[in-house]
């Protein structure tokens, strides 16, 4: 199970910030751990970033659409839907490859093949 929350994060800025005191990392760790309800090697493994990245990170290299691009496909989306023409799965993808084609030109790669 991976957590990726705030209280992880916190958990980790605590740790870290507790690290410059004399104590043994078995010892502050756990305390640290039970204290944020996280568990102990979740907050390890992310301290010595052995962790796998965060999934919005992983999957970056996975998108074939830039977050400018998906913003401005779903903006036409909704606006389309509001004027009583909701794009059906096939038009979506449509203007989803139209946007790759506009930017990659000739290494354009459709979407859904």
């Amino acid at each position: 199970m991976k957590f990726v929350t705030n209280t992880l994060i916190q958990a980790i800025n605590i740790y870290k910030t507790d690290a410059k005191k004399t104590r043994l990392d078995w010892e502050r760790g756990p305390a640290i751990a039970k204290q944020f309800n996280v568990p102990y090697w979740t907050l390890i493994n992310y301290i010595k970033n052995k962790q796998i990245q965060f999934i919005s990170d992983s999957n970056t290299s996975k998108r074939k659409l830039l977050l400018a691009e998906k913003r401005t496909l779903v903006n036409f989306i909704m606006e389309s839907t509001d004027q009583g023409f909701p794009l059906n799965h096939n038009n979506i993808k449509k203007y989803s490859n139209i946007l790759l084609q506009t930017r990659k030109g000739s290494e354009f790669k459709p979407m859904g093949y």
